[in-house]
């Protein structure tokens, strides 16, 4: 067992002469510092003990405990703080495994009340307790079982104190529904680079230009110019389409950068404020990724899982090249954000260069090869009127 010490600071006049009234009683005396306003002493609890129940004028401070004094002082000292803590855990764990709100997303309402009502059946309902992931598993497959004509999929997802339920009801007729006749138009305007098509009739060349919504392949099929029939064009159109991108660099640049050192410490939340526990040299500046461990919606205080990363920051001073250079890097890849993967850059031209208020300006004109195919339906579309009007023109 651990004995108790305490460093004590004794204050008075005449130091010296109680110093020797100490000695002369023969207490256990250690590490002993007189100076000139105070005398420094290290006792075990009994000689303590002693010092309290002389009768003197000499004023008695504990500067510090050690052993088992000292686990006792922080023990009493925190009781109430780790009373609290550890009844909000007990709280936390408790309402976290309850559920307090089933929601199943969907747009119709009779689907929305089959899946609460199969559920209930499985005991999945608001003031149960949650079930394990291999339960929630087989209470999905026992519905899709049962409900297979209606649903096509389902998901359990927990949220909180919430069971999620996303659901997508089976489709009919969806082949029918392929087949539907359409033909293929301009989704933006440009000039046509290659014409690809498996159906239809193809009715622009290379080089042509078009507009947004010109048929590019048909899917009425004609005999010497008479409309007899509806098809679904199948295919694809590439064309050179045109952008201009507008970039702003300034020549004093902040960049933060990860230092590669990280750490994983427990958060707590209380309100809206965080409080890291154990981390005695926090970073400067860093990245949080929190993973909650124990919340509940009802109750202010959560506990996170947190992973702090370092960072600093990168100070850079660009010449008018190198923030050019910067400002054409960001340019493409500004615009290539906003293209498909089988898109890409012909070629590039800088429009407008200027400076403004410490900071390169750039206005850059692209030239994109980009699939333009789009589609539209026929279904509305009457072969009879077709042939009126091509007779009438």
């Amino acid at each position: 067992m651990f004995n108790s010490f305490y460093r004590i600071q004794i204050t008075g006049r005449d130091l010296k002469r109680f110093l020797g009234k100490m000695i002369a009683q023969n207490l256990a005396l250690k590490e002993v510092q007189l100076e000139k306003k105070r005398l420094v002493v290290l006792v075990d609890e009994e000689v303590y003990e002693k010092l309290k129940d002389m009768k003197t004028t000499y004023e008695i401070t504990i500067l510090n405990r050690y052993g088992k004094a000292k686990y006792q002082y922080l023990f009493y000292k925190y009781f109430f703080f780790l009373l609290a803590l550890s009844t909000a855990i007990v709280l936390l764990s408790f309402l976290s495994n309850l559920i307090l709100k089933v929601e199943v997303i969907h747009t119709k309402q009779e689907i929305r009340q089959l899946i609460l009502t199969d559920l209930e059946e499985y005991g999945i309902k608001p003031y149960r307790f949650k079930v394990s992931f291999a339960k929630k598993e087989e209470i999905t497959e026992k519905i899709l079982n049962k409900e297979k004509e209606k649903l096509e999929w389902m998901e359990i997802e927990e949220v909180g104190t919430t069971y999620r339920v996303n659901v997508e009801e089976r489709k009919k007729n969806t082949k029918e529904e392929s087949k539907e006749e359409q033909s293929i138009v301009a989704k933006k305007s440009g000039r046509i680079l290659e014409v690809e098509a498996s159906h239809g009739e193809i009715v622009v060349k290379k080089n042509d230009y078009v507009k947004k919504g010109d048929i590019l392949i048909s899917g009425i099929i004609k005999n010497k110019e008479t409309p007899v029939s509806k098809i679904r064009a199948e295919g694809s159109v590439f064309a050179e389409v045109w952008y201009k991108v507008n970039v702003t660099v300034p020549y004093d640049y902040e960049e933060k950068i990860k230092t590669g050192k990280k750490k994983h410490r427990l958060e707590i939340k209380f309100l809206n404020n965080y409080y890291t526990l154990f981390d005695f040299k926090p970073y400067k500046l860093s990245t949080k990724k929190r993973t909650k461990l124990l919340w509940n919606n009802m109750l202010p205080i959560s506990i996170a899982y947190t992973t702090f990363e370092e960072i600093k920051i990168k100070e850079e001073i660009h010449n008018e090249k190198e923030a050019y250079q910067k400002a054409m890097k960001i340019a493409k890849e500004k615009l290539k954000s906003k293209l498909g993967v089988d898109d890409e850059i012909i070629s590039q031209k800088t429009l407008k260069k200027y400076h403004k208020n410490s900071k390169i300006v750039i206005d850059v004109f692209f030239k994109v090869k980009e699939n333009i195919t789009d589609t539209i339906s026929l279904k509305n579309i009457d072969l009879e009127d077709l042939r009126e009007k091509e007779e009438s023109e």
